[in-house]
């Protein structure tokens, strides 16, 4: 012990540079927990309690994009679900009716159950190339409509 008190007296200001880096280390992994978030918990909380009691079957999807491709006015259809929220994206072409493009939330609530209308958002991008049809509806799982944006 008296070895290691003449090596740090002789050597102070080592010996203080490597105190200091200590010590932001300790304080580093203290705070560490309070100002990163725990990456092992789930990104939702639990916001997504039931899901699994609500699911959405592949074929509703797949029934979801055929009877939107079905319109001749639509190019491209895709869909993602993100937690209890799902989108729609819908490519139409530049001569489409806006009233007509709104329609196609209908076919959203027509492929749903109930069920899933009370448990999950909806909500469809229409765009089209020249930007004349590009609207958003949104439709909350308590509303009985979607609501659009003004183009």
């Amino acid at each position: 012990m008296k070895d290691f008190v003449k090596l740090v007296k002789k050597n102070k200001k080592v010996s203080i540079v490597i105190g200091i880096i200590l010590i932001v280390i300790i304080l580093f992994f203290l705070l560490k927990g309070w100002m990163f978030p725990d990456i092992s918990k789930s990104l939702y909380g639990n916001r997504l309690e039931g899901i699994e009691d609500v699911p959405i079957e592949e074929k509703q999807v797949t029934e979801l994009k055929n009877k939107i491709k079905d319109n001749s006015f639509v190019k491209n259809v895709d869909y993602r679900l993100q937690g209890r929220l799902v989108n729609v994206e819908v490519e139409v072409s530049k001569d489409a009716d806006k009233e007509k493009v709104k329609e196609l939330a209908n076919v959203l609530t027509e492929t749903f159950t109930n069920e899933q209308k009370k448990y999950y958002d909806l909500q469809i991008f229409i765009s089209s190339s020249d930007y004349s049809s590009n609207v958003i509806g949104y439709k909350h799982k308590s509303s009985e409509s979607f609501a659009w944006t003004s183009n």
